[in-house]
């Protein structure tokens, strides 16, 4: 092999010599799969079939199996049919998928609590029907570029493991969470196979390190600086990777900027360390697989949970790993929680308002508060049940707005009308005087379709108006009692009417509207 790249260089050197056609800059113009010989130093002897079928038509990937919620309609026409419409026919051929794409792009983590959670059963979606444009693949691709910028690779890998095999498309997203999962070996076995992947020279060097070819990878890094083929960032990178006792790196100055998630791995594999509030969510999700000093897993986590990533379990576990020399405000948050669940654990029906409220105050100043009151909203219903600090602590329960938990309450009239209304339907005696407040009671009273969502219902779009109705309800934009009855009214008239009754109460409660 060796004899042959001499040959080769040796060769090039003479016709640049003699002038016949073989420039420098010819060479680097063409593609790697047109240089025979480095095929064979790049891959070695083996070939196997392509695993990534390009002849799949794209319309084969989107399958319609099980749906999330089942109903025996696609089409909603009237309020009186209770089931909720089937998540699974939300994205039909009607829509319009630039537009799912578009809204999708614009949804952040700055929604209510609850829909929050159903936005992630959205985005987790990988049946679909298709739409006639070929480019249909682009509505998935916002779905998995979604979650990455919540940090949710697991859910991302989910959705691609399924797809991977079916379209080319999706190969290089499948490839990056597979990294950002520390589950790269079946990827990079793909990769280091297969002729027509040839311009990934970065991705199959790695990989022939992560599979212990060493000496190939090696070869592969020589032939490409003998052609000047490889940029010099990227060189630098590769040769810290084979050559781990050489740093070169100081050679950049800003090597954090713009990083690909092999990026992270090499610098993860050669010891650099990174700072994480410069990168992407996806990043921080990595954090939680490797052995990292618990502030910076900490915060990893609570990062993660702020966008709904990550469940608030997680972070208490996390949490109760606390080394004792710690200190700060993270430390803080972790003695208040293990503290709390040391409580619980001993005394259930023990009276812990008092740690619940310190635990809450400090929460928020991290924007922790409500999910973690959501999550305890069980805790915090029993306390109320057994009359300890009610007033205070059922106003807590309220900021959960845990449906299932606010119907447990064993004394209805500690409520106002208006949570009445909201939690058990019961019947307002008097119109509220807030606008806001009446409109979010009318919304769950109507059964005709709002009409700013008419023509999209009757034309079946669902992905459409669920979309710009979740888009509408962002929490910085709540000013418009008319937006907030119709977007209200439409996830009620699905058949979201649990959903809808959470979202008014998380928004009453939580003082985000009044």
């Amino acid at each position: 092999m060796q004899i042959k790249l001499f040959i080769c260089l040796c060769s090039l050197s003479m016709f640049n010599i003699i002038g016949i056609g073989f420039s420098e800059t010819k060479l680097k113009e063409q593609p790697l799969s047109a240089i025979e010989w480095l095929t064979d130093i790049y891959l070695g002897d083996e070939v196997v079939p392509n695993l990534i079928n390009p002849s799949i038509d794209v319309d084969s990937a989107f399958s319609t199996t099980q749906p999330i919620n089942p109903s025996t309609s696609t089409k909603v026409t009237s309020r009186a049919k209770k089931k909720p419409l089937d998540l699974s026919k939300i994205f039909l051929k009607k829509s319009s998928f630039e537009n799912l794409t578009m809204m999708i792009s614009q949804i952040d983590n700055d929604i209510p609590l609850p829909l929050l959670s159903f936005f992630y059963k959205i985005l987790s979606i990988k049946d679909i029907e298709t739409f006639e444009d070929e480019n249909s693949h682009q509505l998935l691709n916002a779905q998995v570029e979604k979650l990455l910028n919540f940090g949710a690779v697991d859910k991302a890998k989910f959705i691609l493991d399924a797809e991977r095999g079916n379209n080319n498309y999706f190969f290089d997203r499948w490839f990056n969470v597979n990294l950002l999962s520390y589950t790269e070996q079946e990827p990079c076995k793909s990769l280091t196979l297969e002729h027509y992947q040839l311009s990934k020279y970065k991705e199959k060097i790695f990989c022939l390190t992560t599979l212990k070819n060493i000496k190939r990878a090696k070869l592969s890094l020589t032939a490409l600086e003998a052609l000047e083929i490889i940029p010099l960032r990227d060189e630098i990178l590769l040769y810290n990777l084979l050559h781990p006792n050489i740093n070169l790196l100081s050679s950049f100055e800003d090597l954090e900027s713009n990083i690909t998630p092999l990026d992270y791995r090499i610098y993860k594999k050669i010891g650099r360390n990174l700072s994480l509030n410069k990168l992407p969510k996806m990043y921080q999700y990595s954090t939680l697989l490797e052995e990292s000093d618990w502030k910076v897993k900490t915060s990893a986590t609570e990062a993660l949970v702020k966008t709904g990533a990550v469940k608030f379990e997680k972070l208490i576990s996390t949490y109760l790993e606390i080394p004792d020399e710690a200190t700060g405000d993270l430390s803080k948050r972790a003695w208040l929680t293990i503290n709390l669940e040391k409580k619980l654990k001993a005394m259930p029906t023990s009276n812990t308002s008092k740690e619940f409220t310190q635990l809450f105050r400090e929460l928020k100043k991290t924007g922790l508060e409500s999910v973690a009151i959501r999550h305890y909203s069980h805790e915090l219903l029993d306390l109320v049940n057994n009359q300890q600090n009610s007033r205070t602590v059922l106003n807590l329960l309220l900021k959960s707005a845990d449906l299932i938990s606010l119907r447990k309450l064993k004394n209805k009239k500690k409520l106002t009308p208006i949570y009445q209304n909201l939690i058990f339907d019961t019947a307002l005696k008097r119109k509220p005087n807030s606008k806001i407040t009446s409109a979010l009671s009318m919304a769950l009273q109507e059964k005709s379709v709002p009409l700013a969502y008419k023509d999209m219902i009757e034309e079946e779009k669902y992905g459409d108006a669920l979309l710009r109705s979740i888009l509408l309800l962002k929490t910085t934009n709540l000013t418009d009692p008319k937006n907030l009855k119709e977007s209200i009214g439409l996830l009620n008239f699905l058949g979201f009417d649990d959903l809808a009754r959470e979202t008014s109460i998380y928004l009453l409660a939580n003082k985000v509207v009044k």
